[in-house]
């Protein structure tokens, strides 16, 4: 079986676009085989690359097939090897090798565990690929000037697969990056390198974005800085975004085109729009840097908001696509995976904490929609992870209806909106709740959630039941002995601003970040 799967990888494109970004040729993986299932030792780089490639790969063929019995052939197999590669991963040494083959097993690692919705060890894996990356030289143009051009070439895509999975997670979880872009040397791929699968060079610009996001905006050092300057540099941000988003090079054109003969219109018109998906969602968080212009009930800019309901509607716009196409059940659940729920789906958030500010009822029905599709997905073994997401969203959407339900049946009732000194942070409107405010429970522990005076604690006085706040709460409060957010820990804002001159938008700025990664990481390992 495994034989036919490798023949399949060789003469279908789609199997090809969707398997290891890592490989430059199917014979590349087939070498890695070899080893693994013929007499003698394997490493375990070996059996991680093997086991993981063969799982992703099973499943990848398995949806090839419309026989039910054939299919769940190919599934029980591809589940062996995913048996196979976390037995491995649980007993790997503390010191691992200084091997190319180290790197491209931890970079397996990496994407396997992000799969399974386990961000914080997908982090552990891939800062250990980064760092021996670095250490074997794989970012140094002078340091691969003597290998031949196949090893070259080979050095040069797992390099920047490495490096695009690590700014990734360096976004989602909230991380400076391990890699300094000013020592990276090394030449981007050209058209030749990438034909066979979705890394191109777009992505890497992509990922170095993200990285900057971080530096530039949300890091602490960067929410120490003048509000101004934050300002300035999510709009240079928000500039690269867009420049990217709207240009196309040659070298793009023609692998568009040829990724579009290979795998066809629909299909590559669905990746299309999810990689337009994922960018708004980048640009959202960078402009939700910028305050808006003038005071109001809001802390979200213009701009920020208009690109989150971009955002959901080109999401709807993917979904038809894919619902209106005859693929296996599958698909919907893996594009949902990997570009709404690896990536925080900051859309989502922004319009949420809007919602919950000005009670829009269209932006109610877009979440409710969004929902809905979640709903819709079919859980199966491959995404089974992904059903704590749609759980989460759900509650949140579950919030927001609810406020607007009450705030429209007794206008005349005012929140009880917690004073800024005892929740350490700022609230620019005192008649709206701040979006940092509203997700600020989440951050204390459970044993003192009940005494502070947060958003869910004045909601039984605008009407609503006892039982829905308990369980919103509850789901809001439990967090993992994570800690309290260093931004709601701080002292009394007005001391804080006058010792270290940190700016209360910067403060309120980090505190949404961070409240933001305290929810998702209910899900990591479980949790939720």
């Amino acid at each position: 079986m495994t034989l036919a799967c490798l023949r399949m990888a060789k003469e279908q494109p789609r199997v090809q676009c969707f398997w290891l970004i890592e490989l430059t040729s199917i014979s590349q993986f087939n070498d890695y085989f070899l080893r693994v299932y013929s007499p003698g030792p394997a490493t375990d780089a070996d059996m991680i690359i093997v086991n993981g490639g063969l799982y992703w790969l099973y499943c990848e063929c398995a949806s090839l097939f419309v026989d039910q019995k054939v299919k769940g052939d190919y599934m029980d197999q591809a589940m062996r090897c995913r048996d196979n590669l976390e037995t491995v991963l649980s007993n790997l040494p503390f010191h691992m090798p200084v091997t190319i083959d180290v790197v491209f097993a931890m970079n397996v690692a990496a994407t396997y565990c992000l799969q399974t919705a386990k961000p914080s060890v997908a982090w552990s894996f891939i800062t250990t690929a980064s760092h021996l990356s670095q250490t074997l030289g794989l970012h140094s143009a002078h340091a691969l000037s003597t290998d031949d051009q196949g090893t070259k070439d080979q050095k040069i895509r797992l390099f920047w697969a490495v490096f695009l999975m690590e700014k990734s997670l360096c976004l989602r979880l909230g991380r400076s990056s391990t890699f300094r872009d000013e020592d990276i040397t090394i030449p981007r791929m050209t058209f030749d390198q990438n034909a066979e699968s979705l890394l191109v060079p777009t992505c890497i610009d992509l990922a170095k974005i993200q990285g900057k996001t971080y530096d530039d905006i949300y890091s602490p050092s960067a929410l120490m800085q003048p509000v101004d300057i934050r300002i300035t540099r999510a709009r240079a941000l928000a500039a690269e975004v867009k420049k990217l988003m709207d240009s196309e090079d040659e070298s793009e054109r023609r692998y568009n085109n040829e990724r579009r003969r290979a795998i066809g219109d629909d299909l590559h018109e669905i990746i299309r729009r999810s990689d337009r998906v994922w960018n708004l969602s980048l640009l959202s968080l960078i402009y939700r840097a910028i305050p808006p212009e003038k005071p109001s009930g809001t802390a979200f800019c213009d701009e920020c908001i208009a690109t989150a309901r971009e955002a959901l509607k080109e999401h709807e716009k993917c979904v038809a696509l894919i619902l209106n196409c005859p693929w296996d059940e599958s698909f919907l659940e893996m594009y949902i995976n990997w570009t709404l729920l690896q990536f925080p789906f900051f859309p989502f958030i922004v319009l949420f904490c809007y919602i919950v500010e000005t009670s829009e009822p269209d932006d109610l029905k877009c979440l409710g929609a969004f929902v809905e599709v979640l709903h819709s997905v079919r859980s199966t073994v491959t995404y089974k992870i992904s059903r704590n997401q749609v759980r989460l969203f759900q509650a949140l959407y579950d919030v927001a209806r609810k406020y607007v339900e009450v705030k429209a049946s007794t206008p005349d009732v005012r929140m009880n909106v917690p004073s800024s000194s005892s929740m350490g942070v700022h609230v620019a409107n005192s008649n709206s709740i701040g979006s940092g405010m509203l997700l600020q429970s989440s951050s204390m522990n459970p044993g003192h959630a009940s005494s502070i005076p947060g958003v869910l604690h004045s909601v039984p006085e605008a009407g609503l039941s006892n039982s829905w706040v308990n369980s919103g709460q509850q789901l809001l409060t439990q967090m993992p002995g994570y800690g309290p957010s260093v931004y709601a820990s701080a002292p009394a804002q007005t001391d804080l601003n006058n010792n270290i001159g940190m700016d209360l938008t910067g403060m309120e700025l980090g505190d949404w970040f961070y409240e933001n990664h305290q929810m998702f990481r209910l899900l990591d390992d479980g949790h939720l």
